[in-house]
């Protein structure tokens, strides 16, 4: 018996099966050490060359890509883990005749055993019967967990898509959003939007925690996209705390922007390089509108105050296939 090649084969089998339960299971830890690398290289690789064609089609194929190989990992290291093992011992799986199994008849044998019924033909005796139970178990393991990690991540795409949406509803540009609101004395019932997106916000960062793939879902459309979306949305915060001179709900504002600052962390852009720093949008719309603004100089203070903000969202639309031009100028995304 060749004990390496068992030790290394239930090896394989037992780190794909801790990476499937971190991933699928342990939720409030995100995804597992394979899995992460796995996706970590797909969205550096995929993204740059989505990015190179300029193409928001293929980018946004990146989600369920990511997904069906995550599973391809999964299942091709539980097979590639069990035969591994049961080469150890060329007698483990053995033909009616008492013969020992050849290479080609352990891997079809593994192969059904895992992703459904064990073959007729090959048999096990002793302790391979044990480890034979064992791999039909990792196999219903697989299936079960992988079907219930999908129908979640399902409804997670939408209702994320649903939020940005609503946001895209209250105005197309930071400008507007505060425009729409204003009614010439203050922003009417913009604190109780902003109340309601804490909450949507806040449920969609647990839905990333809980499912980090779910940021590999880009949009194709900027109206849906979740980057130009939440930047558009912590702009026009920017806007009503530090240029506006109209009184607000300060608290609303402060747990908006702090519900955004979870979602950020959760998709993964602090900390990494790239991501420029955009220049301050004019105040000209909002001051022929009648709203009261601060001077220049100090929105524009005010505005390099949240650079490192502004960078993380920068990021965040770059990875997305879009850039800030899209979030201060919306008739020019184009998809």
């Amino acid at each position: 018996m060749n004990l390496l090649a068992l030790a290394l084969g239930l090896l394989v089998v037992s780190l794909v099966l801790v990476d499937l339960i971190a991933t699928t299971i342990v939720v409030s830890q995100g995804s597992g050490l394979l899995t992460s690398t796995v996706t970590s290289a797909l969205r550096r690789s995929w993204g740059r060359v989505a990015r190179a064609c300029g193409s928001k089609a293929l980018l946004g194929w990146l989600g369920p890509v990511t997904i069906f190989a995550v599973i391809a990992v999964w299942a091709l290291g539980l097979s590639g883990g069990w035969l591994l093992a049961f080469s150890a011992e060329p007698a483990a799986l053995q033909l009616p005749a008492g013969e020992p199994s050849s290479l080609g008849g352990r891997l079809y044998h593994v192969m059904t055993r895992v992703f459904g019924r064990g073959s007729s033909e090959l048999s096990a005796q002793g302790l391979w019967s044990v480890l034979e139970q064992a791999m039909g178990l990792s196999g219903v393991l697989l299936v079960s967990l992988t079907i219930s990690y999908l129908i979640p991540i399902v409804g997670a795409v939408a209702q994320t898509r649903s939020m940005a949406s609503t946001v895209a509803s209250l105005g197309r540009s930071p400008e507007q959003i505060l425009l729409n609101a204003w009614n010439g004395r203050d922003f009417g019932r913009l604190d109780l939007f902003m109340v309601q997106l804490t909450e949507s916000i806040g449920l969609a960062a647990k839905r990333h925690l809980a499912y980090p793939p779910l940021e590999f879902f880009y949009a194709r459309c900027p109206g849906e996209s979740l980057a130009v979306q939440l930047a558009t949305l912590e702009v026009s915060l920017l806007l009503l705390e530090g240029a506006s001179k109209a009184p607000f709900d300060s608290a609303a504002l402060n747990a908006l922007r702090g519900s955004i600052a979870d979602l950020r962390q959760h998709v993964g852009v602090r900390g990494e390089e790239g991501g420029c720093f955009p220049a301050a949008p004019s105040l000209r719309s909002l001051s022929e509108a009648g709203i009261p603004v601060v001077g220049e100089e100090q929105w524009t203070r005010a505005w390099r105050e949240e650079a490192e903000v502004l960078e993380e969202h920068a990021r965040a639309l770059e990875r997305a296939g879009w850039g800030f031009e899209v979030v201060f100028n919306p008739a020019r995304a184009s998809g």
